[in-house]
């Protein structure tokens, strides 16, 4: 067996402090984790002061509770749904204009539903979608004033 001497430099790497490191962060991770989980995010959602000025070239897609569609006053199927958004499209085209699409669904209307029209819409080439919401009248009261007396 070979004897080391004092001049020859060691090449063995000690892994113990990086050991060490890694096992304190793995601990105060496992602790700290389930504290900064979220639980849950409120979200307020926007609401509006006036609703925007339609155009008449502008298309609006209702959709009802029951699964009925109309767009712009005519009820429609699924299927006459993306024949007439590729319609809508080729006419635009043709003119030079852009489709615009605003859909207004009832808000018990499942959001797959809305989705699912929404991607016939893309797919059929509408890039201008928009989703339509009611405006908040009794959010927008200023709340009543006390009544101010004057002393006698």
């Amino acid at each position: 067996m070979k004897r080391r001497t004092l001049e020859e430099p060691v090449s063995d790497i000690n892994i113990t402090p990086l050991t060490d490191v890694m096992l304190v962060l793995l601990i105060i991770f496992m602790i700290s984790s389930p504290i900064l989980a979220a639980k849950g995010v409120e979200v307020h959602l926007p609401q509006v002061e006036e609703a925007p000025m339609l155009v008449q070239e502008d298309h609006v897609l209702f959709i009802a509770l029951g699964g009925s569609i109309n767009l712009d006053g005519r009820n429609m199927s699924v299927d006459d749904l993306q024949a007439e958004f590729s319609s809508m499209v080729k006419s635009a085209d043709e003119s030079g204009e852009t489709v615009n699409l605003f859909i207004r669904g009832d808000k018990d209307v499942t959001y797959g539903e809305i989705t699912e029209i929404m991607d016939f819409a893309t797919n059929a080439g509408i890039e201008r979608i928009s989703l339509v919401q009611d405006i908040a009248s009794e959010e927008l009261v200023p709340p009543e004033s006390p009544e101010v007396t004057e002393p006698i």
